[in-house]
């Protein structure tokens, strides 16, 4: 668990999530991004789930979700904390295989 703590601590004090923390601060305290942020997960939510029934609203839904993020990603810091976002969430994914990867090892040295 000490280890846990650790890495914790070490995730939140990384320079990229200090910065991502702010950002959405930012964006989230300001209600004109944020709507339009709600609007684009809203959207995106449509859009997956019209994929998955293939249902035949799938081009109208995607050409929507782009119009929307293309609107958003236009202001720099929403663009800065979409990136920030998807910087965190391939470290986060690294980090997970590197665990994975040392209990599988650990596991079949039993």
């Amino acid at each position: 668990m000490e280890s846990l703590k650790t890495l914790q601590t070490l995730l939140e004090k990384h320079p990229e999530v200090k910065r991502y923390k702010d950002l959405e601060t930012l964006i989230f305290s300001n209600p004109k991004y944020k709507q339009q942020y709600q609007d684009l997960l809203s959207k995106q939510k449509r859009l997956v789930q019209s994929k998955t029934y293939q249902k035949s609203d799938v081009e109208a839904r995607e050409k929507a979700y782009k119009e929307s993020l293309e609107s958003l990603i236009s202001h720099v810091c929403v663009n800065e904390y979409l990136l920030a976002q998807e910087e965190i969430n391939d470290l986060i994914s690294m980090l997970f295989n590197i665990i994975e990867s040392e209990i599988n090892a650990a596991l079949l040295h039993e």
